[in-house]
């Protein structure tokens, strides 16, 4: 979900709705939380590219080089 700024660009966020009731459980209103997830949807999308660029690279790869370290642990 988004929110449009003043400015007219979208802010993304994270919506949490929740009801509150009453002594009798009786829906009295709710409580919405919104948090920006700004952050988040730039890491997905760096993350995102960065397996496209690998997917393509590996794709592209008619040949292959295997180095082996043999003092790796197993």
């Amino acid at each position: 979900m988004s929110f449009i700024r003043k400015d007219g660009s979208r802010l993304p966020v994270l919506l949490s709705v929740t009801a509150l009731r009453g002594t009798d459980d009786a829906v009295i209103g709710y409580l919405l939380v919104t948090t920006d997830n700004s952050a988040r949807k730039q890491a997905e999308e760096q993350l995102r590219w960065s397996e496209e660029s690998f997917r393509l690279m590996v794709e592209s790869v008619d040949h292959a080089l295997v180095m082996l370290d043999p003092e790796a642990a197993c």
